[in-house]
Formats: C-alpha cells, structure tokens, sequence
C-alpha cells in the first residue's frame, strides 16, 4: 500500500521507506521554501493518508493489541518494558512530522475557518493514532491550545492521562508534567486554585496518584 512506510518511520530507519510525497513534505517544511507547492501538497496528502488509514480503525487497532490488554492488567513489569516502548512509540516519528507540517501549513495560510479546521483535523489525527504517547500528546495540546481550540486541547491532555493510568503508568513524573499542562495551558492555570470536579486544585494540592 502506498503509505505502509509512511506511517511506521522510526527513528534510525530514516526516510529509506517512505514515499516521494512524505520526503518532499519533510524538504519544503524544513527548508521553509516552495510554500505554495507545499500548501497544496500537504492537504493532498493528508487527505490520502486519512482515507487510507481511517482514525477509527487505527484507534481499534490500538485497544486490541496484547501488550496494551497485558499492562492495563499488570502495568510496566520489566520483562514488558521493550515490548511496551515498541507499542507506545509506534508511528510517533510520522505523528511529530504531521504537527510540524501543520504548523508551517498554519503560518503560510490565510488564518480562516477552512484553515484552522484543516489544522485541527491533522492534529487530532496525529496523536490519536496512538494516544498511548505522552509526548505526542503534549506536543499536539500546544499547538490546538495555539490555534485557540481550548477544548480539543483539553481533551487530548485528559484523554493522555487516562490512557497512561489505564496502562498503570510508573513514571510519575510523566504524570506529573501533563497534569500541570492540563492546569497551565488548557485552564490558565497561574498559580491560583482551580476549580476541576469538584475539587479546588493548586500545583501542591496534585491528586494523591501523582504523588504516592
């Protein structure tokens, strides 16, 4: 299929897989150069890749792997922890050069409706292919929170920090940083109480799962 190696780049296999359309998306928006070529190219592109890899399917796909099922049920056991680096870091290199991509594709743009939808749409894609991904989760808040789509911001940190409980999640500090982003930039959290479920929450007033 044409964009098998598209959506499984990783790290260190470069771009010897992907198709020409993925390598002169990573040229133009490096290079910051053919920006008219790079607005019509990007739009095409992410409309095949989508078609072809429905985000539903993905998202399916996703839930039923069995190192997925394995962690919700035992968490990080370090016989799991190279099984569960390979699964949550899946399409994490091509997921990074879509929010890239929007974003150049957002400064080069006219700021409309139609444009900021585009935008939000390929961000949303980005990290629900794999919502396991803490960092792409991150990555993909701030640049919705920049395109002044509070809510899908909130949503993306909130539906991480679900994923990362259910999977039972050690790293603490990984914890901590996307709910301080959930307070910082989706609330305007600035050093104040903030009223979230019921709860006043302050940066030393964190839920006692964070903190055990």
């Amino acid at each position: 299929s044409k964009s098998d190696g598209d959506l499984s780049i990783i790290p260190g296999r470069g771009l010897f897989f992907a198709t020409p359309e993925y390598c002169r998306l990573c040229f133009m928006a490096y290079n910051r150069v053919d920006e008219d070529k790079f607005k019509v190219e990007f739009v095409e592109y992410m409309s095949s890749l989508m078609n072809e890899y429905p985000l539903d399917t993905l998202v399916a796909q996703r839930e039923n792997e069995p190192i997925i099922r394995v962690l919700k049920e035992k968490g990080f056991e370090p016989q799991l922890s190279v099984f569960a680096s390979s699964v949550i870091d899946e399409y994490a290199m091509t997921a990074r050069n879509i929010m890239n991509w929007t974003d150049y594709f957002w400064r080069i743009s006219p700021s409309d409706k139609k444009t900021k939808e585009l935008c939000h749409k390929y961000v949303e894609y980005a990290y629900y292919i794999n919502a396991y991904n803490s960092a792409i989760a991150m990555q993909a808040a701030d640049l919705l929170a920049r395109l002044k789509n509070t809510k899908a911001a909130q949503v993306v940190v909130e539906t991480a920090l679900n994923k990362q409980q259910a999977i039972k999640q050690p790293d603490k500090e990984l914890l901590h940083n996307l709910y301080l982003i959930f307070l910082k930039e989706l609330y305007q959290y600035r050093g104040t109480a903030l009223f979230y479920r019921g709860l006043f929450v302050t940066q030393s007033n964190l839920p006692r799962w964070l903190i055990q």
